[in-house]
């Protein structure tokens, strides 16, 4: 995962995710989310104020602080 813009950590994603019709949102503190015009994945450890295409995914409820210090997270696809 990437520091982006000092609010956020960004991972690419190795395919676009289709969230065609689904609202966009403002990024809180602990939130994953994706961000559909660049196709990543966003994790914020600051507020973001809204914006178009930022799809809220979940909420982290612990484990936080230790994710954010990570530069290598593996993700892999639910079954």
């Amino acid at each position: 995962m990437k520091d982006y813009a000092g609010r956020e950590k960004i991972a690419d994603l190795p395919v676009r995710l289709n969230f065609a019709g689904d609202p966009s949102s403002d990024g809180k503190v602990g939130d994953l989310g994706y961000f559909s015009p660049w196709g990543n994945l966003v994790l914020y450890y600051k507020p973001q104020p809204y914006y178009e295409g930022v799809i809220n995914l979940g909420k982290f409820e612990s484990g936080f602080d230790e994710i954010i210090k990570c530069e290598r997270v593996l993700i892999q696809k639910a079954d």
